[in-house]
């Protein structure tokens, strides 16, 4: 059974110039300006943009160090002999190990990029 798509083109190409974009062809420069999206402006990012992204990074670091100490006292009470149920505290110690696995590898992708821009040539 033969079935053939029709291409897929995004919004506001159409004609000539979106078949040679489905067929692989590279847009011209002249319409790439029509591929912006409505609302966005184009340049530097806002100081506002920055703020919010720290902001996030620091809270989500929080959670995680949150996260330890409630696994660590739920442990704590659980050996001191405290009535505890068993399946929490493993649920906690595993949410915070995955919560600390997660920050580690955004610190790594961070770190990547970062070698990456120091790396470009001017």
């Amino acid at each position: 059974m033969d079935m053939t798509l029709p291409a897929i083109m995004p919004p506001g190409i159409s004609g000539p110039y979106g078949a040679g974009v489905a067929r692989g062809g590279v847009p011209a420069a002249a319409n790439v300006a029509n591929l912006a999206l409505p609302g966005v402006q184009s340049g530097p990012p806002a100081k506002g943009v920055m703020e919010s992204f720290a902001t996030v990074l620091a809270n989500a670091l929080q959670d995680t160090n949150e996260a330890f100490k409630s696994a660590d006292d739920k442990a704590a009470k659980l050996v001191a002999g405290e009535s505890v149920d068993l399946h929490q505290v493993l649920i906690g110690m595993e949410s915070a190990n995955l919560s600390f696995g997660l920050a580690v590898q955004v610190r790594n992708k961070l770190l990547e990029a970062y070698q990456e821009v120091v790396r470009m040539q001017l």
